[in-house]
């Protein structure tokens, strides 16, 4: 994963902190992170990129709230998003949330061929 240095080390534990409870979440449904962006004039703002059910690349942009992107083509189709702060809101709810939204767009057929449902 490519490191990107913060001002501040909360934000960079916050990067991690959401990795982990996403990728403990959903296990191996989920792969490949990268942190991609940060936004220098906002030092608390950051975009992590995964795949998702090894058919979605999915974007989390953190800024004020947080939004779950699917990249399609060139552009960005937002699926949950949230003017709340990370931290005032039930993640794992969120997450779960995410997951059906996501399993809404995947046919049932290769959910089940690999073991997804």
């Amino acid at each position: 994963m490519k490191r990107l240095f913060w001002k501040s080390n909360k934000t960079e534990k916050k990067v991690f902190e959401i990795i982990n409870k996403i990728q403990s979440f959903f296990g191996n449904k989920v792969d490949n992170f990268k942190v991609i962006g940060k936004n220098y004039s906002k030092p608390d703002s950051f975009e992590v990129e995964f795949e998702a059910y090894k058919y979605f690349i999915l974007y989390f942009c953190y800024e004020c709230g947080f939004d779950f992107c699917v990249k399609s083509g060139e552009y960005y189709i937002s699926i949950l998003n949230s003017q709340s702060d990370y931290n005032s809101i039930t993640f794992e709810k969120v997450l779960g949330n995410l997951q059906q939204e996501l399993e809404l767009r995947i046919p049932d057929k290769f959910l089940i061929e690999n073991g997804w449902k």
